[in-house]
Order: C-alpha cells, then sequence, then structure tokens
C-alpha cells in the first residue's frame, strides 16, 4: 500500500483506494488494539487519498460505489471531530454523480457534512472573548442552524414519500434485563430492511445533534441578553428575530422534553441491527447512533445510560467489535480538536495516519422532528 501511495500511476488506480478500504474493514473486525485509533487513522487516509485523485475520478462504476460507501465513514468522522472537510464543498457534491441519480441516503450524508460545519462554527463562536462579538456569532449559528433544520425536514418528507410505511413498527424486545433491574427498552422496532433502518437512525442522530446546538445556543442567548429577551429561546427557535409578530418556524421543537423520545427511537432501534441475520454490518451501522444517544442519557444518568453502556459491551463480546468499548467509555469528552489536528498532521504523512480521540458530540436537546410514521 505504502509503494502503490508513493508511485505516481499507483497512487491514482481504483485498486489502490479499494486496498484502503479493505484495510480499514480489516481493522474493524481483526483490530490490532482494542479501541478506535486504528480504524480512525486509516479513515483519515482514505479520506485524504480521496481528495487528492480529485472529484472528477469516480466515473466508473467501481470507483464510484468505493466514493459513495466511504462517505458515510467520512460523515461521521468529520461530525465526531467537529471539523468540516473537502467533501461539503459544492463540486464534490456534484462533480461525481455527473450523468447519474443521487440516492436519498447520500443527501442525508449531504446534510451531514454541513453539520459537521456547523459544530465547527459553534465551537469558534465558544472560543470568542467579546460578549458582543459572541451573540452576533450564536445569532448567526442559530440562523444557519434552522436552515439546516428545513433541509432535515425536507429530506424526511421525501423519504416518508417513497418509503414503505410504516417506517417501523414496535414489538416485545427478546433482550434480557440488566443486572439487578429491569430492560428500559421492553420495546424494540422492526423495519423492512437493515437499509432504512440505517437511514432513519441516522436521520434521528443527526437531527439529535442539530436540536442539541439549537436549544445550547437559544439557552445562551437567552442568558446572556440585557435585558432578558423572551423571543430569544427555544419557544422561539429563529433566535435572532426579536419580531414578536413573527412566527416562530417550529415551535417546542427543540426542547428537553423532546429529547428522551428520539434517543429512545434510536435504543429501540439497537436490537433489530443487532440481530444475527444482520450479520456484522447492522451492529456497525448501529455503534454512531448509539454513542449519540447515550450521550444524551448521561446528562440524567440512569437505567438508559446502563443499558446504553451494557450494549456497547454486547457489541465488544458477541459481535468481536472491540473498538465499540473504547468508543462507550470515552465519556462524556470524545476528544478534543487538538486531537484532530494532530491527526490530520499525522495522516499527510500516511495513508494509514494516526488518531487520538474524537469529539464530543450528542449532548444536548433533541428534536421530535421525524417521530411521525405516514
Amino acid at each position: 500500500m505504502q509503494k502503490a501511495l508513493w508511485d505516481s500511476n499507483q497512487m491514482w488506480k481504483e485498486e489502490t483506494l479499494a486496498a484502503g478500504t479493505a484495510l480499514s474493514t480489516y481493522e474493524l473486525y481483526e483490530s490490532t488494539g482494542d479501541d478506535y485509533r486504528g480504524w480512525t487513522g486509516h479513515e483519515l487516509g482514505i479520506q485524504q487519498l480521496i481528495g487528492l485523485r480529485g472529484p472528477e475520478r469516480y466515473e466508473s462504476p467501481f470507483a464510484h460505489i468505493l466514493y459513495e460507501d466511504r462517505r458515510y465513514t467520512s460523515m461521521i468522522r468529520d461530525i465526531q471531530y467537529r471539523k468540516s472537510s473537502f467533501l461539503k464543498e459544492p463540486v464534490w457534491l456534484s462533480k461525481p454523480w455527473e450523468g447519474r441519480p443521487k440516492g436519498i441516503e447520500q443527501r442525508l450524508y449531504d446534510i451531514g457534512f454541513d453539520l459537521a460545519a456547523v459544530l465547527e462554527f459553534a465551537d469558534r463562536i465558544g472560543a470568542i472573548s467579546d460578549n458582543a462579538e459572541t451573540t452576533k456569532g450564536r445569532m448567526e449559528l442559530l440562523d444557519t442552524c434552522h436552515q439546516l433544520n428545513d433541509r432535515f425536514q425536507i429530506w424526511y418528507d421525501e423519504f416518508i414519500n417513497i418509503s414503505p410505511s410504516p417506517l417501523y413498527w414496535p414489538t416485545l424486545s427478546t433482550f434480557n434485563g440488566l443486572q439487578g433491574g429491569v430492560n428500559p427498552f421492553p420495546v424494540s422496532f422492526q423495519f423492512s430492511n437493515l437499509r432504512l433502518a440505517e437511514m432513519i437512525v441516522t436521520y434521528w442522530s443527526l437531527q439529535l445533534i442539530l436540536s442539541g446546538t439549537i436549544a445550547m445556543n437559544s439557552l445562551a442567548l437567552r442568558q446572556t441578553s440585557s435585558p432578558p429577551n423572551p423571543t430569544l429561546g427555544i419557544e422561539q427557535p429563529q433566535g435572532a428575530n426579536t419580531d414578536t409578530t413573527s412566527k416562530p418556524r417550529s415551535p417546542n421543537k427543540h426542547i428537553r422534553a423532546s429529547i428522551l423520545i428520539l434517543a429512545g427511537n434510536i435504543a429501540q432501534s439497537v436490537e433489530y441491527c443487532m440481530q444475527s441475520s444482520m450479520g456484522l454490518i447492522g451492529s456497525l451501522k448501529i455503534v454512531f447512533p448509539l454513542r449519540i444517544a447515550m450521550g444524551t442519557f448521561q446528562r440524567q444518568p440512569g437505567p438508559e445510560l446502563a443499558w446504553c453502556q451494557a450494549m456497547f459491551q454486547k457489541l465488544t463480546e458477541e459481535k468481536g467489535l472491540r473498538f465499540s468499548q473504547s468508543i462507550a467509555s470515552a465519556g462524556k469528552g470524545w476528544g478534543s480538536m487538538k486531537n484532530a489536528s494532530s491527526q490530520a498532521a499525522g495522516g499527510e504523512r500516511s495513508a494509514a495516519g494516526n488518531a487520538a480521540g474524537v469529539a464530543e458530540v450528542g449532548t444536548g436537546e433533541a428534536s421530535a422532528s421525524g417521530m411521525r410514521q405516514e
């Protein structure tokens, strides 16, 4: 692999990109350690190789499949590190699909890449020491968040229209209760197929992160407004709009009361994804959403949090995904921007790269958006 990357002819071949993908897959199933650093290092190297190839090198069916497959993990990585990448640039969102349609799951990932940019923007605002500039930044952030929220709703409406009805349905859970207690999720969700389950659970996860950002920044604006402005807050999610006669976009959508519904939906989807008929793919697809839900439950520790921790243990011991336990035990802080920066520097020298930690996502309030099942 290293020789191919140093060869000006081999570097651009589709087989080289496929080899990097194979190394990343191997690291997932036969990890060289008990954490996620080896895997995220490979993912960084693949993302950089994709960028070096340029957006015009994904016209062949094989290269295009590889590109679409890596976008999911690249989106997760960008969100983990709260840092946007070149994959959100317009040319990367359009050029690889010239002459072919973009599937609805890929359009969800488009929004996910923009969500990573929102998180990066939020961190920049948090580093500002001037109160006036901070308030101005938070207002701009809220406006950006609501635009992104509108895009999520448009995507979800289309998803409903093209999907079988209902999207999911309840069944009694077959998971054993927690030691010394009962199962806090006695009902689990079933889906028509794994692809639909992956899309809706990914949507819930991304919406949870966005709604948490809206809620926390709305609260910060209400607390710093002088005099306090009741129109800056969760009940008036447009945030920067001080016109009390205007109509809120979605009142009560990003309040704490909705968080357990959304996080609970993710938790109730775990059993479906982990059943043996889904193989390891189903288990892999639930790791990121489960960690987002667990981040939510960490704010009010209870049986739900213990249940999430038990599910990560199942993923480790029964599914062989050893890295998942390190994600669960990372605590509320998944890493730092310093770690992300050092990882990026290391990745420029090697396709495998070096990773250290993942950034905090998934705390804050959730939205009830997406709860209906037409």
